[in-house]
Order: structure tokens, then C-alpha cells, then sequence
């Protein structure tokens, strides 16, 4: 059993009792650092086993089952990871309180060293940050109200971490029925490939109306879908048969498994 975790600045939330200690039996590991590489190795009779290698560029890992690599995270190094940050465009780190502001933002010495780290529009001054981590300036405004053109004269650029490609709408808040959901810290999504090696058949993400054995998504073949299988918590009245659209839960754990091994994969966000 491997648990991966991968972390940024700010600390997210975790689910706790990933693994529990209690019921793992103990095993000596060593780890091998070698170029690019590190590879975690355990005892057995028959002498050391490959556990886990981490390659570190292109990012991936191997998790191996008697030298044998069963699946790999990131083969097609299509790994996704949209950092916390604010609309200005500046990193939130653990220094920021939970509403993305800095927690010594109400003094001016903090509000000033923090306007260093953003552009700042020329004649405005940063005196303070609201609750959703935007720029609060002298005159009244906020770094809100610049990013979304509503002050006159002069030009803001865009964040320089944003992509100006990607489709902003939804990014930062979303309405539905007279609300307005506030997202301070922007998109957060998480992708990666996974490759079960070896493995032609998969099972698992029970959240569809279709065969237990799961069918391609590429479209590839007749009888394949040609859209992915999506873990949104619905709960749809009269559902459709035979089509990957999502239905009462989200449980992200998929087995793929053929006559020699079995490889079982969970994702906790």
C-alpha cells in the first residue's frame, strides 16, 4: 500500500484515516537515490523488491508488485495542478487566514509589504484586504474592481499566472437561485493520467447505469462512449441506461485487476 500526497503552499484540507497505521504490518524500506530517480525497495526471502519510484521530470510514479510495475501516475504526463492563489494573481500561502487575507493585513506595515508582492494600479495604495483576499486601495476600490475594468483610465494586466487561453467563467464565483458562491481562492482542480499496466479491464467509479466492466471513453470502437466518466454527486430521476453520465455518489476508487495481480486505486481530494 502507497499512499501519494502532493501538497502546495497552502494547506488544504485532508481526510483523515487514510491509512491506519494500526492494521499495516511493519516493513523495513530502503530507497535508492540515483540519477533523476528515487526507488523505495522492501525485504523478502527471495531478496529486495521494488515498492515505489519516484521520477522526478517529467513527474511520475511507479508502484510496482513483485518487481513488476502494476500502475503508473503521470505515464502520459497530463498531471494538472491549479495552485491557490487570488484574482490579483499572488500565491496564498498558510500566512493568509481563511478568507485568502493576510492575517496582520489591518496593520499598514503588513498591507504595504503585502502590496509589494501584486501589481499595484499607479497612484492607488493598498490599505487593507477583504474577506475574499482582494486588494482594498486608499480611494475606496478594490483589485477586484480593477481585474474586472471597472475603473477608468489605465490598463490592468492579467495575472501573470493565469493562462489567458483558459475559460475564466465559473473561476472565481458561480449563481444559481439568487446565490453567488464565492470561490476566494480560484480554481483548485486536480488532474492526472493513471495507467493500469497490463491490465485491459477495469471496474469501479460505480456511479453510472452501464456494464460493471468499464468501457472506453476514447470512442475508439463501436460500443465505446465518447464522453468520460464524471463523479458528480446528482441524484437523477429516470436516468438513462447504458450512457457514463454520473448518478448518486462520488466514490473515486477503481480496481483493475487480470490472472496474476490486482491493482486497486482510491483518489481523496
Amino acid at each position: 500500500m502507497a499512499r501519494v500526497k502532493i501538497t502546495e503552499a497552502k494547506t488544504r484540507w485532508q481526510p483523515p484515516d487514510v491509512i491506519l497505521e494500526k492494521q499495516l504490518i511493519p516493513t523495513k524500506y530502503t530507497f535508492h537515490q540515483e540519477a533523476g530517480h528515487v526507488t523505495f525497495t522492501y525485504d523478502r526471502a527471495s531478496g529486495q523488491k521494488k515498492a515505489v519510484r519516484l521520477t522526478f521530470n517529467p513527474f511520475k510514479v511507479d508502484l510496482y508488485v513483485n518487481d513488476i510495475s502494476v500502475m503508473t501516475l503521470n505515464a502520459q504526463n497530463l498531471f494538472h495542478f491549479e495552485h491557490t492563489r487570488r484574482k490579483d494573481g499572488t500565491v496564498v500561502t498558510d500566512d493568509m487566514d481563511a478568507g485568502g487575507a493576510r492575517s496582520l493585513a489591518s496593520s499598514a506595515a503588513a498591507a504595504a509589504k503585502a502590496g509589494d508582492a501584486i501589481s499595484v494600479p499607479e497612484g492607488k495604495k493598498i490599505v487593507d484586504y477583504n474577506e475574499h483576499g482582494h486588494a482594498i486601495y486608499d480611494d475606496g476600490s478594490t483589485s477586484a474592481d480593477v481585474d474586472e475594468g471597472k475603473i477608468e483610465g489605465g490598463d490592468t494586466p492579467p495575472p501573470a499566472d493565469v493562462n489567458e487561453n483558459e475559460p475564466t467563467e465559473g473561476s472565481w464565483e458561480e449563481s444559481f437561485g439568487g446565490h453567488t458562491d464565492t470561490k476566494p481562492h480560484g480554481p483548485q482542480s486536480v488532474g492526472m493520467d493513471i495507467t493500469f499496466n497490463g491490465i485491459t479491464s477495469v471496474f469501479g467509479i460505480p456511479e453510472h447505469a452501464t456494464k460493471f466492466s468499464l468501457k472506453s471513453t476514447d470512442g475508439s470502437h463501436s460500443g465505446a462512449y465518447n464522453e468520460p466518466y464524471r463523479l458528480y454527486n446528482l441524484d437523477v430521476f429516470e436516468y438513462d441506461l447504458d450512457v457514463p453520465m454520473a448518478l448518486y455518489g462520488a466514490i473515486p476508487l477503481m480496481v483493475g485487476h487480470n490472472k496474476d495481480m490486482v491493482g486497486v486505486l482510491g483518489l481523496l481530494f
